[in-house]
């Protein structure tokens, strides 16, 4: 875990060209790190990312070049789109916000009850 957190450290752009994501754990500790982050346009990936990400056009090899240059190259560009992963991975998947979600969820599935952490 401590060599992947210094490759996060040392990186600025984490590239997500998975085909299908129904949640990558690898992009929210990346952007966590500081990366922006650069994905391939799928529904699932856009889910999770929002306005947050950079996109590339779905499986485009030339898309992803010209999307990856742009980001490496625009300074600004990068600190938006690195600050508004930062932003979302620490809003929206906190260990904090999981927990509360899951004793929700755990309170309608059980009834009555009531949980806490």
């Amino acid at each position: 875990e401590e060599a992947l957190r210094e490759l996060y450290s040392r990186a600025s752009i984490y590239i997500v060209t998975s085909r299908y994501e129904p949640f990558g754990l690898a992009a929210v500790e990346a952007a966590l790190s500081g990366c922006a982050i650069l994905a391939n346009d799928i529904e699932s990936l856009r889910e999770v990312w929002g306005d947050s990400a950079v996109y590339f056009n779905c499986n485009d090899a030339v898309d992803l070049q010209r999307q990856l240059r742009r980001l490496s190259e625009d300074r600004e560009l990068w600190n938006r789109y690195s600050q508004r992963a930062l932003r979302r991975a620490s809003m929206r998947y906190s260990a904090e916000r999981m927990t509360e979600e899951y004793l929700g969820l755990y309170g309608a599935l059980c009834g009555s009850r009531v949980f806490t952490a």
